[in-house]
């Protein structure tokens, strides 16, 4: 059968949203009425067309927030979904849980329903919810995930603030560029042309650009608009460059730890969470050590030795790796690995955007200059000839 969003006002006036199953739109409108509410709009939803949504971290995290705290409070895992259904806002989330509803209310597993949604909840998801099923600790596994999330959410506004300074300067140089050559500098060399004089080669460099400033523009924007199709198989090409290559490096096996600690968490064993946990690994070379090392692992073989074969990681991260391989505590290992990393890492952009700042003023001033010697030097020929 079925499933019908709905808003509907209760008897004190409040619009009130939910999910009913019903065979017909009829049968839906009847069964909202038997509750003692008055139905205002009532919606089909389309499991097809939900598959290819897309929703933010923000609301993730809050769907994770929420669930967590429902299942927490000793609701069952159906009446929590119905719960955050209710109290959801936005509409695509409600349609996703509406089909989530559905089908844990047919008896399957909320990870299995989880998976027909890969834009929404990837692979490492629904194998978090997976374990966290196993070990009947639902209400613990969202807790993680929504921590991981907000972690994730809270990383990303960071590094956001932290370059709209130097993203703003670009963006304002661009401006300034772009209106010097087509607005400023036509007007100032066609009165040198008119003079018949011999331009010098910093002038003739600058009429040239004013004059392909519109091809220069567009000619970026399609080499950025190339690096963006293969951005993937030009960052994996940066591995091997010390600076960018470690910095690389420590960003995957940055998520990579995190997701050991959620899954590790959740009572999944270290197998197979080193086997999901590869899915989060974004370079391929670091991948394939990973991929490697979980081989072995199943091989009863030495699964750090791949890993060790890694150019860059810090051996320090290797170690701890080696404990827990140890002392079997591959929790704390990772956590350690993750605290040590996420100051590594903070540090290193940092420094990047300390440096970038600086560049873009002199890519500014530089650019400026040059504009300015195009225009003076003419001026100055001139003012010789006349003495």
């Amino acid at each position: 059968m079925p499933n019908y969003l709905y808003k509907a006002l209760n008897h004190s006036g409040k619009v009130e949203k939910g999910i009913i199953t019903a065979t017909t739109e009829r049968t839906a409108r009847l069964d909202i009425k038997a509750k003692n509410l008055t139905p205002l709009s009532l919606k089909v939803t389309n499991k097809t067309n939900q598959q290819k949504l897309r929703i933010s971290l923000i609301e993730l995290t809050t769907f994770y927030r929420q669930i967590a705290a429902y299942l927490k409070s000793g609701f069952s895992l159906d009446k929590s979904l119905a719960a955050c259904l209710s109290a959801g806002t936005n509409s695509k989330i409600n349609k996703v849980l509406a089909y989530l509803y559905e089908d844990v209310l047919k008896g399957d597993s909320l990870s299995k329903s989880m998976s027909s949604f890969p834009l929404i909840f990837d692979k490492q998801v629904t194998s978090i919810v997976y374990a966290g099923e196993q070990a009947g600790s639902l209400d613990e596994t969202f807790g993680y995930l929504a921590e991981y999330f907000e972690a994730k959410a809270s990383s990303r506004k960071k590094m956001l603030a932290a370059s709209a300074y130097p993203l703003f300067i670009f963006v304002f140089s661009i401006i300034i560029i772009f209106a010097l050559l087509t607005f400023v500098m036509p007007r100032i060399i066609s009165q040198f042309q008119g003079s018949g004089m011999n331009l010098p080669p910093v002038t003739l460099m600058v009429v040239w650009l004013s004059e392909n400033v519109i091809y220069l523009l567009g000619s970026l924007l399609l080499i950025a608009l190339v690096l963006s199709i293969f951005f993937k198989k030009i960052t994996d090409t940066f591995i091997h460059i010390p600076f960018i290559g470690q910095f690389l490096i420590l960003l995957d096996i940055e998520r990579f730890s995190q997701a050991m600690i959620i899954m590790l968490k959740s009572g999944m064993g270290f197998d197979s969470a080193l086997n999901y946990a590869n899915s989060t690994l974004k370079n391929s070379f670091v991948a394939d050590k990973f991929h490697t090392s979980y081989q072995y692992l199943t091989e009863g073989k030495d699964f750090l030795r791949p890993i060790r074969e890694l150019k860059y990681l810090p051996f320090f991260i290797f170690q701890l790796m080696e404990s827990g391989s140890k002392s079997g505590d591959f929790l704390n290992s990772f956590l350690r690995i993750q605290d040590y990393l996420e100051q590594e890492i903070e540090s290193k952009k940092s420094i990047f955007l300390a440096i970038l700042e600086p560049l873009m003023i002199v890519f500014l001033g530089i650019f400026v200059l040059v504009i300015v010697l195009a225009i003076l030097i003419p001026i100055m020929q001139i003012n010789t000839s006349i003495l």
